[in-house]
């Protein structure tokens, strides 16, 4: 009767693990659109709406990434705001683990949505990463990754 009481409980243990997820380390800054501005005044911009998942530690509590964009032959393009992240200095809104933040994060560069080809995330400084649980050895900026869904505008490394 015991040996089969072990058998049971051994049998819920392994399930139980096989059926957890391996725990991910990523932050993913998803570019969702792409919508040239609305401002009369040249220059003409392109502001990038970006979506954020939070796969990492814990709670993100600020997370700011530096974004470069380049044009198809691969000349840098100017960003008005090219530092993306989960708020302002003023505001910074928490990301649970396992979320997703959509909206709330955008990126302005100079010229038309057709002039960007490429993004890159050019870094996370340290005191723009604050995460729950994030150890002390662990870099932030190669936690972050980035994607496009937005057609036309790749990823390079």
């Amino acid at each position: 009767m015991n040996f089969k009481i072990v058998v049971f409980v051994a049998w819920l243990t392994l399930g139980a693990i096989a059926a957890t997820p391996a725990q991910s380390t990523e932050i993913t800054f998803f570019v969702m659109h792409a919508e040239a501005s609305r401002s009369m005044s040249p220059p003409a911009r392109c502001i990038l709406t970006f979506a954020i998942r939070n796969d990492s530690y814990g709670t993100i509590h600020r997370i700011v990434a530096n974004i470069e964009a380049t044009d198809v032959d691969g000349e840098r393009i100017s960003g008005v705001v090219s530092s993306v992240g989960n708020g302002s200095r003023e505001e910074w809104l928490p990301i649970k683990q396992r979320e997703i933040s959509v909206g709330k994060s955008f990126a302005s560069f100079e010229g038309g949505c057709n002039r960007i080809a490429r993004l890159r995330i050019v870094s996370v400084l340290p005191e723009d990463c604050a995460i729950r649980m994030l150890p002390e050895e662990a870099d932030c900026g190669k936690l972050v990754r980035l994607q496009s869904a937005v057609p036309g505008i790749s990823i390079s490394e």
